[in-house]
């Protein structure tokens, strides 16, 4: 109850603040709005003491809740106005507040028992105690972040400037001018002064110059400030130097009639020419005026800046070539002119050729340069010009043409007469070479009549026993021969006969060599033993070299010690039958041989078999025991 007993108490004196105010400024002649509506603040929705920043101006809370809501039900605490509400103390029997109890917000302080925004409190403005004041007529103090404002009240404003930066109220008239913004304070052409700085249309009027011909363009110098266009006062450019023409002005493209039609001070600028004035003309190509043939005419301006055309100039034409002139104007007469090259110059065919006047040779003088003997030539003659198929005659008997000369006839390189008149005669002529000169195939060869080997004779000195061969003869040519093939069991390779049956034991290709023993087979000799007993083991010392087997010499091993019995042999099974006989031809015999099979066979027919033999070492003696007995014979 005490924190709303002092809320109530701060009410009452800002009502009686505002009050005391409001009847100051009626006594002053002021009029004055209790709600000072349209005061000016920066913080959308800020407090301080009873007032409140909407829409960018203080309004009061006077009859508005701390809370910032309207009253607007019984549900809402009043202020206490009777008997019945706990009255403020205001002696000493009422209990004073309890500061030391006092809690104020982070933001708050406590200033005379209540707590305050310092920050906002014109009362207690950044410190308590520390209150803010008006300077002069019309003015508001305001708190703004702890430190204290002042602006004016809505519809005034402080045009003279004079309280601004001065603590001192007597010293300024306050706001001095009633004047409230409009169109948010920004100035516009409508003749109002929407920034309240005493000024009207300030800085956004337009400059409308005088167009009394109205093709855009004023007067310079007829003009006047205004929001929008007044009569003649309509064009927003200037510089129109004859206000009564409509195609006289800066905007305008200049034309060749003797006017400054676009009022940059000069007349007919960039007109080639005026009036009727004449000047010398030449339309041929550059430098040839004056050259040869070649010179400069006139031309007339036609009044209107243009030129007319160019009269009575001579330009260069293509050189005419023997007229003693030069036509096209380069400095050069007829033939010294290469455009005359090859052209015709004077009479009886003549031609310009390297600068003069030309006369073509003769046919017959032609060919002689050509060296051309007969036939057709073709080429260029002494003038330079191209000549085909000239004729140049034809060849004596005994000789033909080839490549324009005369040759002696291949036909005639045996008859000992010099044909085509060159002082040679049959082979001495080159036109002879290989050429038949003679009988038997004979030809001419390194001036010589030659006669040429036969196919044989070559295929002979070649070392060519069969095939084909290509060989140059001693007569120079070239000459590709069949040496033949080869008999039967011989082929042909790299023309020679080899032997091609290697086992028939005969010398096919005659080289003394039959068979195998002929390297051509690819294969070697045998050796092979005499083997009489055809034990397949041949006698030592008794051989021959052979393709294949002959009679008793089949064996192609050796080493056979009896070859008269099959059953000795190397290799063979030793027996031990007391014979003492070497069966394996190892030198010992089988009662010796530690190989000798273990069974002896019985010596008296007892029908017992002997199953050890016992050699005595010293004698060679053999010991057979019997078996199952144990005694020995």
């Amino acid at each position: 109850m005490v924190r709303r007993t002092e809320v109530a108490t701060h009410r009452a004196v800002q009502l009686l603040g505002i009050a005391a105010l409001t009847v100051l400024m009626l006594a002053s002649g002021c009029t004055f709005d209790s709600s000072l509506q349209g005061v000016r603040c920066e913080e959308e929705g800020a407090r301080t003491d009873g007032r409140l920043c909407k829409d960018g101006h203080w309004i009061t809370e006077a009859d508005v809740e701390l809370d910032g809501s309207q009253p607007d039900d019984a549900t809402d605490t009043p202020v206490p106005d009777d008997a019945t509400d706990t009255p403020l103390p205001d002696d000493a029997t009422d209990t004073p507040p309890d500061t030391d109890a006092e809690t104020c917000a982070p933001d708050q302080e406590l200033c005379d028992g209540v707590c305050v925004d310092t920050q906002t409190s014109e009362d207690h403005c950044g410190a308590c105690g520390q209150a803010c004041n008006t300077y002069g007529q019309n003015s508001v103090a305001l708190c703004q972040s702890g430190s204290c404002e002042r602006t004016c009240a809505q519809g005034f404003v402080d045009l003279d400037g004079d309280w601004v930066g001065t603590d001192d109220p007597a010293s300024s008239n306050g706001c001095e001018v009633e004047c409230t913004e409009t169109n948010g304070g920004t100035e516009i052409c409508d003749g109002v002064d929407n920034d309240c700085d005493g000024q009207v249309d300030e800085d956004v009027t337009t400059t409308y110059y005088l167009d009394a011909d109205d093709d855009g363009y004023g007067v310079t110098g007829e003009e006047q400030q205004a929001c929008s266009p007044d009569g003649n006062y309509r064009a927003t450019d200037a510089g129109d130097c004859d206000d009564n023409a409509a195609s006289v002005n800066p905007g305008s493209t200049e034309s060749c009639n003797g006017f400054d039609d676009n009022c940059d001070g000069n007349t007919d600028e960039g007109c080639p020419c005026t009036g009727t004035e004449t000047a010398p003309c030449y339309t041929g190509a550059q430098g040839t005026a004056g050259v040869g043939l070649c010179q400069q005419g006139t031309k007339t301006c036609d009044g209107a800046g243009a030129w007319g055309e160019c009269q009575n100039e001579v330009t260069p034409v293509t050189e005419v070539c023997d007229d003693g002139s030069d036509n096209d104007c380069d400095g050069l007469t007829d033939c010294e002119d290469d455009d005359c090259a090859a052209q015709t110059c004077g009479s009886g065919g003549q031609v310009c050729h390297n600068d003069v006047c030309c006369t073509p040779q003769s046919d017959q003088d032609f060919c002689s340069n050509q060296s051309a003997q007969c036939g057709l030539s073709s080429g260029t003659d002494n003038c330079g010009v191209q000549r085909t198929d000239i004729d140049c005659g034809g060849c004596p008997g005994g000789s033909s043409c080839a490549n324009n000369t005369c040759q002696e006839d291949p036909n005639k390189c045996g008859d000992g007469n010099d044909n085509d008149g060159d002082g040679l005669t049959d082979c001495e002529d080159d036109d002879c070479a290989a050429e038949s000169c003679g009988g038997s195939g004979a030809i001419c060869f390194q001036q010589s009549c030659c006669t040429p080997e036969d196919d044989a004779t070559l295929c002979s000195n070649q070392g060519a026993q069969c095939g084909t061969i290509s060989v140059t003869d001693s007569c120079g040519q070239t000459r590709t021969i069949d040496c033949g093939g080869c008999g039967g069991g011989t082929s042909c390779a790299s023309n020679t006969c080899i032997e091609d049956n290697c086992s028939d034991g005969n010398d096919n290709d005659g080289d003394g060599d039959i068979d195998c023993f002929d390297s051509d087979c690819n294969a070697s000799p045998t050796t092979y033993y005499y083997d009489d007993d055809g034990d397949g083991y041949g006698v030592t010392g008794n051989s021959q070299e052979a393709c294949s087997p002959d009679g008793k010499y089949t064996a192609t091993q050796d080493g056979d010690c009896e070859d008269t019995d099959s059953n000795i042999y190397p290799g063979a099974t030793e027996i031990c039958n007391n014979d003492l006989l070497d069966y394996d031809c190892d030198g010992q015999t089988a009662e010796a041989d530690a190989d000798a099979d273990a069974w002896c066979i019985d010596p008296n027919g007892g029908g017992y078999g002997h199953d050890n033999c016992i050699v005595d070492p010293t004698d060679s003696t053999v010991t057979c025991c019997a078996n199952p007995g144990g005694n020995c014979l």
